[in-house]
Order: structure tokens, then sequence, then C-alpha cells
């Protein structure tokens, strides 16, 4: 997943499997660790090309992050499956700090992340067996271990993988199964 801020920078999700993590300790002794993390989110600076390194870097311990949003005020929104939640990173490009994390509403995952102008969070969810799907949305102010601020079913029969999400004032586009972009408004 990729994702970028109004200010040009870009965020790339890096993911690899459990089996290819370095195992070797890290340099000692270099403050400049250049490296770009096996399993985490490399931030490179505007208009950066060819072998540009990353100007910030944020590691996970776990592999299954699979999404990506940056609002308006540089925080970073990553999702996740095992476990099931969005971590939001403050300052994400200079001084990253993990300050709340969102519970997925279903077993089967959190499917896709967006941000919209006003702060709003908006996580796709889907149940284990993916025939049914919903997209909580979560105020600036919200808790993350709270309720959502509203709730959108996902409409239609089927399996719903829900692919991306995004916002663009009142109406919120969602990629739910590749054959086609359906329109919510977003604050249902």
């Amino acid at each position: 997943a990729i994702a970028t801020d109004k200010a040009g920078y870009l965020f790339a999700l890096i993911y690899s499997y459990d089996g290819a993590k370095r195992r070797a300790p890290l340099r000692t002794g270099s403050a400049d660790d250049v490296r770009t993390p096996c399993n985490g989110v490399a931030i490179y600076a505007p208009n950066a090309s060819g072998k540009a390194r990353p100007i910030q870097r944020i590691r996970f311990d776990a592999a299954e992050q699979n999404g990506l949003a940056v609002d308006a005020n540089n925080n970073l929104y990553v999702s996740g499956n095992f476990p099931s939640q969005v971590s939001e990173y403050s300052n994400a490009v200079q001084h990253p700090k993990r300050t709340r994390t969102f519970q997925g509403s279903y077993l089967g995952g959190i499917r896709s992340v967006a941000t919209d102008a006003a702060g709003d969070v908006f996580i796709g969810t889907t149940e284990q067996s993916y025939t049914v799907a919903s997209i909580n949305r979560y105020s600036p102010g919200a808790k993350g271990d709270g309720p959502p601020t509203n709730t959108i079913t996902v409409q239609g029969s089927g399996t719903h993988l829900l692919h991306s999400i995004a916002v663009e004032g009142r109406y919120l586009y969602v990629d739910d199964n590749a054959t086609g972009v359906d329109v919510y408004y977003a604050r249902q």
C-alpha cells in the first residue's frame, strides 16, 4: 500500500514474510540506520526518485499490515489483520508515535482504511466468511477502543473484499469486489 500527504511525502508499506526477516542484530555505532524496514512503513521526501533513502522508518513486529492512510494533520493510519486493528501514528514524518489503536468489528479482518479532510478515520471490515462487510467511521476525538461514530453497512450479496476505500467531501467510494466502485454517503 502507498499513500501521500498534502506536502508530497510518500508513505510505502513494506511487507515481507516472517521467514524473510533479517535475523542479524542492527548495526551498532551508527546513528544513521538507512536500511528500509522489512516490515513497516518507509517515508520518502517529496520529489524523491531512483534509489532514494527513506527519511523516516516505522518498523512493525508483525508482517500482517495491509493498508495506509494519512490525514491532513500528518497522522498515519496503518491497517492490519493479525491482530485485526488500525494503528494511528501522530507526527508520522518527524517523530512517529503510536497514539490510538482501533479494533476491527469482525474476525475476518480489516481490509482497508481511509481518512477525510475533517480528520475522520474510515475502517473497512469484513466477517470471516466475507459475506458481511461494514465501514466504521471514527471522528477525530473518538477513542480507539470505543464505538464508531457511525457504521455504513456494505450493500449487496456475495463476497465482500473491500479492496480499497476513499473519501472525498461527503462521499465514500468503495471498491468492494473489483467489479466497480460503489458510492455511499460518508456520514449516514
